[in-house]
């Protein structure tokens, strides 16, 4: 090596890149396992699958009737995602509203609330804010927030604040379908 000096800064060079390199591959790796984490296995919660309407108008409801004579399935839920805006006080965000049955969405996608209680199906006009939403509008329980329907503005209390990052408001399923929908459509079903 003493009579050709750049062959051992090229062994070191060649090392560090390959160990800069793992490096690299390493994190990107990490970063796209985190990424599938939460964008495709934390809406499934604990589905196994998820059923999904081919169009824009959803699936109709009645579908659950005949899905629920499979031998195999033991648990489903509907599935009812709407883009709109919420208002409080002078403050507009836009959210996704998730109808869900109360039922059967607590065994699929539990919700830890650190305040407050989960929505029932009884529930009409009752809401479950994500805690980034709760924060952003600066709402607590028993607050009254609106929502912009094709129906027209519709007045909301929060009930609960779900520890979620994402900013989605819970709703019974019904009144969703009939805000949001010509009857009684799902986007699909979590199985």
């Amino acid at each position: 090596w003493q009579h050709h000096p750049w062959w051992l800064l090229g062994v070191v060079l060649s090392v560090a890149v390959t160990v800069g390199l793992a490096f690299v591959v390493s994190h990107l790796w990490l970063v796209t396992r985190e990424a599938y984490s939460s964008f495709v296995l934390k809406p499934l919660g604990n589905a196994d699958s998820q059923i999904v309407a081919t169009d824009d108008e959803g699936m109709f409801g009645v579908w659950q009737t005949v899905l629920q004579t499979m031998p195999e399935l033991e648990v489903m839920t509907p599935v009812l995602n709407r883009q709109t805006v919420a208002i409080y006080e002078d403050t507009k965000v836009s959210v996704q509203v998730r109808g869900i049955d109360p039922r059967t969405d607590a065994v699929l996608h539990p919700i830890h609330l650190l305040e407050g209680r989960m929505i029932t199906q009884a529930d009409k006009t009752s809401v479950v804010l994500s805690s980034t939403l709760a924060k952003q509008f600066g709402i607590t329980l028993g607050g009254t927030l609106e929502l912009v329907t094709p129906q027209g503005f519709r007045s909301y209390t929060v009930v609960g604040i779900a520890e979620e990052s994402s900013s989605v408001i819970l709703a019974p399923l019904l009144d969703i379908q009939r805000l949001f929908t010509s009857g009684g459509y799902v986007d699909g079903f979590d199985v």
